[in-house]
């Protein structure tokens, strides 16, 4: 009898020892199903519903946390001010020394030159803070970089001694079906390297595609692919035109309940933007250095996004080429022509070195290469061959791991774009 008491006091302390890790354990799996408690990863944040209207965000970040007010921070004007652009000379420039000139790429918007871009004089000057007021506007579901002093908006059951810091990214969310998590069907490309769940596939990064029904959104920095297929040009040459944008939601509240599909309708107003810019350009301009023509495009026909910041807490990050070709049946005879004058030149190089005789190369290939050139100029026309022979090589399609490198247009130092005019008028420029 005594035996069977030490054994039933024994489980009895052992259950007493263990009912908290039964219970964090089962918080956890529960967390995972957003059953009573919801498990929010690093770098997303999640939407609370109750009796199906908004009730809050949680959010895990490190080094962030949501703003709580309307107030300004210490410092945060001075971080989202930017330009004010003029193409042509204010007629107090002369006269307030706040006005500095530098060197702008600008479009032909009419005559002979349309569709030709040159390098011009702008002017600018420092947004004032009510200027800056303006276009940004305070959210208390801002989320915003954590000031000296601070700390991160952890989970109440954190607190719990002992096992709280198992707890420290869930939360409670109410009983059933009345406390929720809001959920969303979401599509998107991203540019990333085949995978499954255990392995990559592929060496090559490629679009894939995505469609799925989702319960939180990225607070972190992700990159999304976007295609802009058989844009023309001013002269009505088709280019395929791929974008990658490094995106992220600054206000949880606004990415989903002030806009549609946050990211498809990002991406949307990319590629109408994208098109319109490459219809303002000739062929042999928007080929002919492709770093003006990344900042052109990250100045013009990506400008849309700026306002996605303040009504659609939508922070567009950077803007890059990833690739940059012709199109459709011209742009597939190009890349063969291009192909074999490659081949050509490489096979001019391995009979110099193998001593044959660049004279005796010349003789072997002169009427291919002739040939060659003929082909390029009937496919491209007058003013695209002169931009390749202008730039050889600028119309190389990136190509991870080898190849030239993608363009890339830092949108500014705090994540706002560095421009927001038009070639046509003055606007704000973000840093």
């Amino acid at each position: 009898m005594q035996f069977l008491t030490a054994v039933l006091l024994l489980l009895i302390l052992l259950f007493v020892l263990l009912l908290p890790v039964i219970i964090v354990g089962v918080i956890w799996v529960l967390a995972q199903i957003n059953v009573l408690f919801s498990d929010v990863k690093e770098g997303q944040a999640k939407v609370h519903l109750y009796n199906k209207k908004f009730k809050g965000c949680f959010m895990s970040y490190s080094g962030h946390k949501f703003r709580g007010d309307n107030q300004f921070r210490e410092g945060e004007v001075d971080e989202h001010r930017g330009y004010i652009i003029s193409d042509t000379k204010p007629t107090d420039a002369d006269t307030n020394p706040v006005w500095e000139k530098f060197t702008v790429q600008k479009i032909h918007k009419s005559g002979e030159r349309r569709g030709e871009t040159y390098s011009g004089t702008g002017y600018r000057r420092s947004e004032t803070d009510e200027e800056v007021r303006e276009h940004f506007e305070p959210h208390p579901w801002d989320v915003v970089r954590l000031l000296p002093g601070e700390t991160e908006d952890n989970s109440p059951l954190s607190q719990i001694p002992i096992f709280g810091g198992f707890l420290s990214n869930i939360y409670w969310i109410g009983i059933w079906p009345f406390g929720q998590i809001h959920t969303y069907k979401m599509r998107w490309v991203s540019w990333d390297y085949p995978h499954t769940d255990t392995s990559v596939t592929s060496a090559e990064k490629q679009p894939i595609p995505h469609q799925e029904e989702i319960d939180y959104v990225l607070v972190q920095e992700d990159v999304y692919w976007v295609k802009i297929p058989k844009a023309e040009t001013r002269e009505g040459i088709p280019v395929d035109l791929n974008l990658l944008l490094t995106l992220a939601s600054c206000n949880p509240y606004k990415s989903l309940f002030k806009v549609e599909r946050w990211v498809e309708a990002t991406t949307n107003q990319a590629e109408a933007d994208g098109r319109e810019f490459v219809g303002l350009l000739k062929f042999e301009n928007l080929f002919g250095d492709k770093t003006a023509t990344a900042e052109m495009l990250n100045e013009n026909a990506l400008q849309e996004l700026r306002r996605f910041r303040s009504q659609y807490g939508i922070n567009a990050k950077l803007v890059q080429i990833q690739s940059l070709d012709p199109a459709g049946e011209r742009g597939e005879q190009y890349r063969e022509l291009s192909t074999k004058k490659y081949e050509a030149e490489q096979l001019a190089k391995a009979r110099k070195i193998e001593g044959i005789g660049e004279k005796s190369y010349i003789q072997d290939t002169k009427g291919t290469e002739a040939e060659i050139e003929k082909g390029l100029h009937t496919t491209l026309g007058k003013d695209s061959y002169k931009a390749l022979k202008m730039g050889q090589g600028s119309l190389t399609t990136y190509v991870e791991g080898g190849g030239q490198a993608m363009v890339a247009v830092p949108a500014s130092k705090d994540g706002s774009d560095q421009n927001k005019t038009k070639q046509s008028s003055s606007k704000s420029n973000r840093k």
